[in-house]
């Protein structure tokens, strides 16, 4: 997660638009690399939380929208079937190359806003860092519920608009800031949620993903980056923090809930 004042403003973007800079991206493996040791560590802490909450997958049918190139894929052991989408048709090829071998596992060009499948088909929808790159998150969300068995589980994870740092920085008199170039709109805890519950979902569980307290703020990210991207004490402490502040706080967070129905 890099923020880039002069890249593109994806918000301006029309899904044809966003789609080709994408499949440029993918093309020349630019896509989501991870620089700093802050980020690597991150993100191993967002699998092992996702896995955690979505266990166990025996024997389910698992969905994953704006997978990449690949998602959860290489974290998934067991399933009775797991279908990956994204935007990006060259991503979909690159991950059906890469997990080609992994029994039951596949992966189709899709717009997560229109999914092509039947009501009620998936036991779990994963939608891991998708909701910020969006212009309808809302409609994303509608149609993971339509694909969801009852009792199916739907795990959405997303940057917090109302993370400690952005707090912070409003309160400092600052303006917003996405902590990555190519996110449409970033959303608080609170708003998530909000999303999620307007479509029948029930909220069961929610954890906080690293804590950053003044990761971006002008004049003091600047004396404290160091520690923040590269010092692995400090990274420890952050990542520690951020499941003891928890989602509403947090850097990041993860929100499982619950399409409700009859029995289990």
């Amino acid at each position: 997660m890099i923020f880039s004042a002069e890249a593109v403003d994806y918000s301006t973007l029309s899904v044809p638009e966003i789609k080709k800079l994408m499949e440029e991206r993918f093309s020349k493996k630019e896509a989501y690399n991870l620089v700093y040791l802050w980020d690597k560590i991150r993100a191993d802490e967002l699998n092992k939380i996702s896995i955690e909450l979505i266990a166990p997958t025996k024997g389910k049918r698992i969905l994953e929208i704006g997978c990449g190139l690949g998602g959860s894929a290489p974290l998934i052991t067991e399933c009775k079937e797991f279908i990956g989408t994204d935007l990006s048709e060259i991503a979909m090829s690159q991950a059906n190359t890469a997990f080609g071998d992994k029994p039951n596992f596949r992966f189709l060009p899709m717009d997560a806003m229109d999914l092509k499948f039947d009501d009620g088909q998936f036991d779990i929808v994963l939608a891991r860092e998708v909701i910020e790159h969006l212009p309808e998150p809302q409609k994303a969300i509608r149609e993971a519920f339509r694909v969801l068995k009852p009792n199916g589980l739907f795990l959405v994870t997303s940057p917090n608009r109302d993370s400690l740092h952005l707090r912070v920085n409003r309160m400092l008199g600052h303006a917003d800031f996405k902590c990555c170039y190519d996110h449409i709109r970033e959303y608080a805890f609170k708003e998530a949620e909000e999303m999620l519950t307007k479509e029948g979902f029930a909220i069961r569980d929610t954890r906080g993903i690293f804590l950053l307290p003044y990761w971006g703020i002008p004049d003091i990210d600047l004396y404290v980056r160091h520690l923040t991207d590269s010092d692995p004490e400090m990274i420890e402490l952050l990542r520690k923090l951020g499941k003891r502040v928890g989602a509403e706080y947090a850097f990041q967070y993860a929100i499982l809930c619950v399409k409700p129905g009859a029995g289990k």
